[in-house]
């Protein structure tokens, strides 16, 4: 797994993200299957429903292009797949000043 750090403007992921790219190739061998279905087969833990938004948002490439997830796999075909790299710190609350504030009750 390789890692990928958007720079150009254009690109369909949010500049200063990193996203985690996962590669599969198609066999010389491989029958003609719809790409959804083509990485069902090959990842585990997500759903289809998910990957045909993943296809939609541009975050799966074949040969370097986006298709749509009917997209028939060919023998040869690459299909690189971006999933977004999550912070494995927990989300901390700060305090906040919000300076004005009129208390108008207030528990004991």
């Amino acid at each position: 797994m390789q890692t990928y750090t958007p720079e150009n403007e254009y690109s369909p992921f949010a500049a200063g993200e990193e996203f985690d790219v996962r590669y599969f190739k198609a066999d010389p061998k491989q029958e003609a299957m719809r790409l959804d279905k083509f990485l069902m087969v090959r990842m585990e833990g997500i759903t289809r429903n998910q990957l045909q938004k993943g296809i939609e948002n541009g975050q799966v490439l074949l040969n370097g292009q986006q298709v749509n997830s009917s997209y028939r796999i060919k023998p040869g075909d690459e299909v690189a797949i971006y999933q977004r790299r999550y912070s494995s710190e927990p989300f901390i609350p700060q305090p906040e000043d919000i300076g004005g504030l009129d208390i108008r009750y207030e528990d004991e």
